[in-house]
């Protein structure tokens, strides 16, 4: 039974593979014998992480996955034509009020956050229709159904991945192709380090979570390898949470 669960000898390549989440989404991949294209547009960030990662089935590609051209040439040279998982996890994020979001910034996130998982996609899809089989993971975000103060530009667009999702599920479904959503609620990284720091920011935070917590990164490599594993063959169009429970509070 345990074989169905595996993703040993699958193709994948991983956006965001510098950030924290990131590293242990590749860290996991390769662990249950996956060959990993490993995606970001820090390369000092990628060089520490290969190094780290240590391992023969990971290579790195420096690019900036806002441009549709260096996309269409990293899926045309990096990505093996027999891709079989895509994970979108790059993402920033910005925190202010509404009326204090300037365009310009709001207009980058979005290039990050939404834009280019959606360029990524569409080049894996370009790749796996052929062959029809393949398994797209999102990283989407407790965010994009509950609202977060001073986070409008971030909340949007993780809500954007989230249907995105169901819409690609829907599109390539009779292809193959099998699209869903990981969506973490808090998790200990680098990106929210300023409000842990807050004793009282972070009793706020894990007050809400039912399971009175932060989660670490590496918790979300168990529900990416049920995602793309054959265990999941009849999950689509789904966005699972990995939240401690705060989706019900």
């Amino acid at each position: 039974m345990q074989d169905q669960f595996s993703v040993a000898g699958m193709n994948a390549v991983v956006t965001g593979a510098a950030g924290d989440i990131g590293r242990c989404l590749v860290a996991g991949l390769l662990e249950g014998g996956a060959t990993v294209v490993a995606v970001d547009r820090d390369t000092a960030g990628l060089d520490a992480a290969k190094a780290a990662w240590a391992s023969d089935r990971v290579t790195t590609a420096a690019c900036d996955i806002t441009d549709e051209a260096a996309v269409d040439r990293l899926f045309a040279e990096a990505v093996p034509a027999n891709l079989d998982l895509l994970v979108n996890n790059a993402g920033v994020l910005m925190r202010a009020a509404p009326e204090d979001t300037e365009f310009a910034r709001w207009r980058a996130l979005m290039s990050v956050n939404v834009d280019a998982a959606f360029l990524c996609a569409r080049a894996a899809g370009r790749l796996m229709r052929p062959r029809g089989s393949g398994a797209i993971v999102n990283i989407s975000s407790i965010a994009s159904i509950k609202a977060l103060d001073g986070r409008v530009a971030y909340c949007t667009s993780k809500a954007a991945i989230a249907h995105m999702t169901r819409s690609l599920a829907l599109e390539w479904g009779p292809h193959g192709i099998r699209s869903n959503a990981i969506a973490p609620g808090f998790i200990r990284t680098r990106m929210n380090a300023d409000l842990r720091a807050i004793p009282e920011k972070a009793a706020v935070m894990t007050a809400q979570v039912p399971l009175k917590r932060f989660a670490e990164p590496e918790e979300l490599v168990g529900p990416l390898l049920f995602l793309a594993s054959p265990a999941a063959r009849y999950v689509n169009g789904h966005i699972l949470f990995v939240d401690g429970g705060l989706q019900v509070t």
